[in-house]
This record gives C-alpha cells, structure tokens and sequence, in this order.
C-alpha cells in the first residue's frame, strides 16, 4: 500500500471513491458531477489530495487538503478537508499513510498548525482518537445548519 499525490489519470477511480464518500457523509445533500469536476480540476491548481493504493493498484481512499492562512496572525496553516477510506479498508495501514503524508506535508510548507475536522456523525469519538494519535488535540466543535 502506498500514498501519491493524485493524477488526472486517476479520474474515474477517484470519481467511485468520491460517491462513495458522499453517499456515507452527506447523502441527504446528494452527490452532484458538476461539482465533483470542479473539484478534481482544483487539485492541480489551489488544493492538494493524496490518494492511498492498494497492492494491485487499487484507489481505497483519500486525503483532500489546503493551504489557509490566519487572519489576525502571520503564518500558515494546512486543512483537512476529506478523508476517505473505503470500508474495506478502514483499519488498514491506509488511513495512518494518509495522515502520515498530511502531517509530512504540512511540515514541509511550513505550516504553524495543523487542522483535523470531523464534519459529519460518523464516529466522530472513534475519529478524533485516532486524529489525537498524530498530537491532535480538540479546539472546538462543528456545527452546522441547513
């Protein structure tokens, strides 16, 4: 299993992995294409998305993030904004090689602090242990509204 940034090759993989994720974290907002492709262009530009693979090449998740800066502070700092693991493979090296290359990266454009979220219901206690594993530690809380 490795991680590597995403290439345009890659597009109907990471097309599967993305409903697949929106389908588990915000299917009552639906998946729209349009915005799937304005996203994928993103990557190459103003965002930055690692996919992990498997052994036989397979894509089994993925790590969106960007680069933010403070508003009353000088500095950076880096979000992240998805990750993804199929099911198959949460509990897997995956999710730890995603984080791994996230706070790698984050280290190397010389961010002052690193920003884990989660944003849905799914397992957010299972979640933020496993985020606390990297030195995370709870800032806040997400609330959202519709």
């Amino acid at each position: 299993m490795k991680v590597r940034l995403v290439m345009e090759s890659d597009y109907e993989a990471f097309l599967a992995l993305a409903q697949a994720g929106a389908a588990e974290s915000e299917a009552d907002l639906g998946f729209t294409r349009e915005t799937f492709d304005e996203t994928f262009r993103r990557f190459f530009t103003d965002m930055t998305c690692w996919v992990c693979e498997a052994d036989d090449g397979a894509l089994v998740g993925f790590l969106l993030a960007v680069i933010n800066g403070f508003y009353f502070t000088a500095g950076l700092a880096v979000s992240c904004e998805v990750i993804y693991v199929t099911p198959a493979k949460r509990g897997t090296r995956a999710p730890a090689l995603l984080l791994d290359e996230f706070f790698r990266w984050g280290d190397m454009v010389g961010a002052r602090r690193k920003y884990l979220g989660i944003n849905n219901g799914r397992h957010p206690e299972r979640t933020a242990r496993f985020f606390e594993r990297w030195g995370a530690r709870r800032l806040g809380l997400v609330l959202a509204a519709d």
